[in-house]
């Protein structure tokens, strides 16, 4: 299992980093999650397709925590990632890192993953078939029209 990697579960998934945090929408869920903390690190080694370890040994690399804190945060993350069917493995992973940013240690920040389903609604409407004539985000009081 160690040599699996991971990616993005689907091209529904789409993703924008914004400072020290990213915005993950599913678009067929309808729901949008909020990354901060090492789960920023974390969601950017899943788009590299490296594996567990790797991605332990990337976050030893970053931050100041010992191995079975690191292990358990990347799980932790993953497992999340993997609930709400952002992610999935693959048949294997890429190779080391190029390169693993020269910077002094910090502690390491916990994973946030938050879920947030208040725009489900508009992310599920479709735009072409269900709205009124006054255009989107009007919702058709009858799709059929």
């Amino acid at each position: 299992m160690e040599d699996r990697g991971f990616c993005i579960a689907s091209e529904n998934v789409h993703h924008r980093e914004f400072g020290d945090e990213i915005v993950v929408i599913n678009t067929l869920a309808g729901c949008y999650y909020s990354l901060r903390g090492s789960a920023v690190d974390i969601w950017t080694l899943v788009e590299a397709n490296v594996s567990r370890a790797m991605m332990a040994e990337s976050l030893a690399a970053r931050y100041e925590a010992d191995r079975e804190a690191i292990i358990a945060a990347v799980d932790h993350c993953l497992t999340q990632l993997f609930g709400h069917a952002l992610i999935h493995e693959t048949a294997g992973a890429n190779g080391p890192l190029e390169s693993i940013p020269v910077r002094p240690k910090q502690a390491l920040p916990e994973p946030l993953v938050e879920c947030f389903d208040d725009l489900r609604d508009l992310l599920l409407l479709d735009p072409v078939h269900e709205v009124s004539e006054a255009g989107w985000p009007h919702v058709s009081p009858d799709p059929a029209d």
